[in-house]
C-alpha cells in the first residue's frame, strides 16, 4: 500500500518492511494481552460489513487507533485528522464502537483538528492535549465544552513546536 509516491499522504519515510512490521505488531499484541487487556480487531468486528473491510484494506494506518478515538467514562471522543491518507478513517471507527455498544460522546470536525496522539490521560479525569499542526485551538475548547465538569475535572494545553504532535 504504501508506495513512494503516496509517502507523504499516510506519513511514512518509506514502505514498510512487510514481514518486519508483523513480527513487531504481533509482538505488540502479544505484550498488551499478557497485560491483561483484550485486543479487539476491526476487521473481525466489521467482518460483515464489506464497505468497512474494503476501506480499512486500502488504509495502511488504520493499526493505529489510538490516533482516531479516545473512549472515557461516558463513551468515545471521535478526532479530526490532519492528514489526507487519515481524514475519514474515523467514520470505520464509529462503526466499530457502534457494535461495541460505545456511546459517541463528541467528534472534533474539520476544520479542526485534533489527533488521539495529541491527547492523553494524566489520571482517570484529568487529560494533557498538544496544540501543534496536528491540533487546533478550537478543538480543544470544543473539548473543555464537552467534557470538562462531566467527563474530565481538567484539561491543559501544550503547546508543542511545530512538529512535535504526540503527547
Amino acid at each position: 500500500m504504501v508506495r513512494p509516491e503516496n509517502l507523504r499522504e499516510f506519513n511514512f519515510e518509506g514502505p514498510v518492511n512487510r514481514r518486519k512490521f508483523l513480527k513487531d505488531y504481533e509482538e505488540l499484541v502479544k505484550h498488551i494481552r499478557d497485560d491483561g487487556v483484550e485486543v479487539l480487531f476491526m476487521h473481525e468486528l466489521l467482518k460483515d460489513d464489506a464497505d468497512a473491510l474494503a476501506y480499512m484494506a486500502k488504509r495502511p494506518n488504520m493499526v493505529y487507533m489510538r490516533d482516531l478515538a479516545t473512549v472515557l467514562d461516558g463513551g468515545a471522543i471521535l478526532w479530526s485528522m490532519a492528514l489526507i491518507g487519515r481524514k475519514w478513517d474515523n467514520v470505520v471507527v464509529q462503526k466499530a464502537l457502534a457494535r461495541l455498544g460505545v456511546p459517541i460522546l463528541g467528534e472534533v470536525k474539520a476544520p479542526d483538528l485534533l489527533e488521539g496522539g495529541a491527547f492523553t490521560f494524566l489520571s482517570p479525569r484529568v487529560v494533557a492535549a498538544s496544540l501543534c499542526t496536528r491540533a487546533t485551538e478550537g478543538a480543544f475548547f470544543y473539548l473543555a465544552d464537552l467534557l470538562l465538569g462531566r467527563h474530565l475535572d481538567e484539561l491543559v494545553m501544550v503547546p508543542t513546536t511545530r512538529d512535535i504532535f504526540h503527547i
